[in-house]
C-alpha cells in the first residue's frame, strides 16, 4: 500500500487537495474518486518517511513554537496553523513530526497527547505548558 498526495475537482468546480493512505496504486484512487463524482487531476506517489532518523534541532523548535502560538493567537484553529507550518518548514523531519501531530488532532486525539509522542523532540516544559492551555 502507498500514500499519495492528490489534487482533485468536485462537481461544483472547487478545486482541493488532500493525501490519501493505503491506497493499492493511482487506478483505485482514481475509480474512488470517480465513484464519488471527483475527478483527479494530479497525483503524486508520497515518499515514505523513516521515523528512526527524526533529527530536529532546538533552534528549529523554538521558532515552530512561536508561530504555532502566533498563529492561534491570531484566531487560526490549531489544525490550520499546524497545517500552515508544515508546509513552512524546509526540515523532513520537523515535517513529518507536525503532519502526524495534525492527523492525531484531526481524528480525536488531545494536542497534549499527540505532541507527547514526540517527547525525545518537544521538553516536558513545552509539553507541560500545552497540557496547561488546554
Amino acid at each position: 500500500m502507498a500514500t499519495y498526495e492528490y489534487t482533485a475537482r468536485d462537481e461544483t468546480g472547487h478545486i482541493f487537495t488532500g493525501i490519501s493512505d493505503d491506497v493499492k496504486g493511482i487506478n483505485a484512487l482514481r475509480n474512488e474518486f470517480t465513484k464519488i463524482g471527483y475527478s483527479l487531476l494530479k497525483i503524486k506517489r508520497k515518499k515514505k518517511f523513516n521515523p528512526k532518523y527524526i533529527s530536529v534541532k532546538r533552534s528549529e523548535i523554538i521558532p515552530f513554537t512561536f508561530k504555532l502560538a502566533g498563529m492561534c493567537s491570531a484566531g487560526l484553529s490549531i489544525v490550520q496553523s499546524l497545517d500552515t507550518l508544515e508546509k513552512q518548514t524546509e526540515n523532513r523531519s520537523l515535517q513529518y513530526i507536525i503532519a502526524d501531530i495534525k492527523k492525531n488532532i484531526t481524528t480525536g486525539s488531545s494536542l497534549t497527547d499527540s505532541f507527547g509522542k514526540y517527547r525525545n523532540i518537544f521538553s516536558d516544559f513545552f509539553l507541560g505548558m500545552v497540557e496547561a492551555g488546554e
